[in-house]
C-alpha cells in the first residue's frame, strides 16, 4: 500500500509543525511536512480523491495563503488520501509458470506486474523471482503456489496510523507499505531490504505467520506444517498459539495446530571448497563434500552465473553428492544446504563452477582381417602359393625373404587375387614365404607364420 509516488520527494511526514497547523495528528488524519516546491494545488493533485480539492485541503488547515513553507505540517484527513498497495514484478521465471489474476490460469512473462490479488504457480521443474519497488527479492522454488495479498481500507488506513504515530523523522517513500504473500505450498527464499518503522515484510501460511523488517530467510509450507530459517537478520515467526523470535542461524517449525518449536541451530553450511573445477559429467556425478553431523538430506541447488541469478535445477538429494543436474555446458554457482531431522535447511554453502562435456572418445580401430591361411604347391620349378578368398576391397602382401627373420627380402607384392605363382628368376636355394591382408583403409592383418621352401634347378620338386 503507498501513496502515489511523487519524484525525489517523501510523501509521509512524520515532523512537527515549524509554522501553522497542529503539533500532532487525530487518529483519523495524517500528518504531511511540506517539501521544496509543494503546493496546495500540486498536493491535492497528487494524493487527494478527486471529490476533494485543494480547497478543502486550504481549509482544513486553516491557510492564510496559498504558498507552503518546507517544513510546514499539513493535516490531511485519513478518507482523503488516494492510496493504493504496492505492486511486485515477476523478474525472472524458469518453466511454466502460471498466474491468475481472477480470470482464470495463464502462461507467465518475465518483467509482469504483480497486483495484490495475484496468485502464482510454479512447476516441479520452474521457477520465479519476484521483485519488489523496495528492492526486496524472493525466490519461489519449484512445486509452489501463492497469493499476493492486498490490504483492504482499513488494513491501508492502520498502516498510515502507524506512520504518523512514529517518532518524527524522514518520511517513507511511496511503495513502503508492508507485503503480505500468502504461501499455500512450496518454498520462498526471501532477501528483504530494511523496512520502515512499523511496517513488516510477511509471509502467511496455513500454520504460520512469518514478519521481517529485513532480513535474508526461508520459508516453507505444506498442508501439515510450516518452517522458516533465518540466514541472517531477526524474523518473528509465530501462529495463534505462540511465537518464537528467530536470530541470525536459527530456524523454527510449527506443526498445523501446535505452537512453533523453541528456535533451534541451524546445521553449518557444507564444505564445497575442495571440489574440482572444472568439472566435466562424470566428476559431478562422483563429487562429494563432507558429510554434516546431523544431516538426513542435502538441498543441491544450482544458479546461473549472470546478472539474473536464476535458480536452474534443483533437488533433495540423501548422500552428500550433488547427483547430475540436466545443465549445458557453462559457469554456475552450486550451493547446498544440508537438512535436519525435522526438515530445517542449515546455512548455505556456495561454490562457482563450470560444467563442461569431455570429447567423446576416438571410435575404436575397424577390427583387423584374419591372417590368411595360405599353402604351397610346387608347378614347372615355380612354386605356387594359395590362400582362402579375402575382402574384395583388400589385397594380399607377398613377402619372400632369404632368411627368417625377412631382413634379406628379395620379393615383396601386392596382389588382389587369391594366389600367385612365384617367378623362376630366383636363384636356387632356402628361402622363407608370409602373406598378410591390407584393407583399403588402412587396416591390416598381421603376418602368417613365415613358411620355409628350397628352390631347386631341377625341375622335380624338392623331396
Amino acid at each position: 500500500m503507498t501513496l502515489l509516488p511523487r519524484p525525489a520527494a517523501a510523501l509521509l511526514a512524520l515532523l512537527l509543525s515549524a509554522a501553522g497547523g497542529a503539533s500532532s495528528a487525530t487518529s483519523d488524519e495524517f500528518l504531511y511536512t511540506v517539501q521544496p516546491g509543494d503546493s496546495v494545488w500540486s498536493l491535492a493533485a497528487r494524493y487527494l480523491h478527486q471529490q476533494h480539492t485543494w480547497q478543502d485541503l486550504r481549509t482544513n488547515n486553516q491557510l492564510r495563503s496559498d504558498r507552503l513553507q518546507p517544513g510546514q505540517v499539513l493535516r490531511i484527513p485519513l478518507p482523503w488520501l488516494r492510496l493504493t498497495t504496492q505492486e511486485a514484478r515477476l523478474a525472472a521465471l524458469r518453466g511454466d509458470v502460471m498466474l491468475n489474476s481472477g480470470t482464470g490460469w495463464t502462461a507467465a512473462r518475465a518483467d509482469t506486474p504483480l497486483p495484490p490479488g495475484t496468485w502464482l504457480r510454479t512447476p516441479v521443474d520452474g521457477t520465479a523471482t519476484l521483485q519488489m519497488q523496495d528492492g526486496t527479492r524472493v525466490l519461489v522454488r519449484p512445486s509452489s503456489e501463492l497469493r499476493l495479498i492486498p490490504l483492504d481500507r482499513a488494513q491501508q488506513e492502520a498502516w498510515i496510523r502507524a506512520q504518523s504515530a512514529s517518532s518524527p523523522g524522514p518520511a517513507p517513500r511511496a511503495g513502503t507499505a508492508p507485503v503480505r504473500i500468502e504461501l499455500l505450498r512450496g518454498g520462498l527464499e526471501s532477501a528483504v531490504q530494511p523496512q520502515p518503522d512499523h511496517s513488516r515484510f510477511e509471509i502467511r501460511t496455513p500454520s504460520a505467520v512469518t514478519t521481517v523488517r529485513g532480513t535474508e530467510f526461508r520459508v516453507s509450507a505444506d498442508a501439515d506444517s510450516t518452517r522458516a530459517e533465518v540466514v541472517h537478520g531477526r524474523v518473528d515467526f509465530g501462529n495463534t498459539l505462540g511465537e518464537v523470535p528467530l536470530e541470525t542461524a536459527t530456524g523454527s517449525r510449527a506443526d498445523q495446530g501446535l505452537q512453533p518449536v523453541a528456535a533451534v541451530p541451524l546445521l553449518p553450511a557444507p564444505e564445497l571448497e575442495t571440489a574440482p573445477d572444472p568439472l566435466s559429467t562424470e566428476q559431478v556425478r562422483a563429487l562429494r563434500w563432507p558429510p554434516v553431523a546431523g544431516a538426513v538430506a542435502y538441498r543441491v541447488q544450482w544458479f546461473g552465473d549472470d546478472a539474473s541469478a536464476s535458480l536452474l535445477h534443483e533437488s533433495v538429494q540423501p548422500t552428500a553428492g550433488p547427483g547430475v543436474p540436466a545443465l549445458a555446458d557453462g559457469t554456475y554457482q552450486l550451493r547446498v544446504r544440508a537438512i535436519d531431522a525435522i526438515g530445517l535447511e542449515g546455512l548455505p554453502g556456495a561454490r562457482t563452477l563450470t560444467l563442461f562435456t569431455p570429447p567423446p572418445p576416438p571410435p575404436p580401430p575397424p577390427p583387423a582381417p584374419r591372417t590368411p591361411q595360405f599353402s604351397t604347391h610346387w608347378l614347372d620349378n615355380r612354386i605356387e602359393l594359395r590362400w582362402a578368398p579375402v575382402d574384395p576391397q583388400a589385397c594380399v602382401q607377398v613377402q619372400i625373404a632369404e632368411d627368417g627373420a625377412f631382413e634379406r627380402v628379395v620379393l615383396d607384392e601386392l596382389t588382389p587375387r587369391e594366389g600367385l605363382n612365384l617367378p623362376a628368376p630366383l636363384r636356387p636355394g632356402p628361402y622363407h614365404v608370409r602373406v598378410r591382408v591390407l584393407l583399403a583403409d588402412g587396416g591390416r592383418s598381421g603376418w602368417s607364420e613365415p613358411r620355409a621352401f628350397d628352390l631347386r634347378s631341377s625341375q622335380e620338386p624338392p623331396p
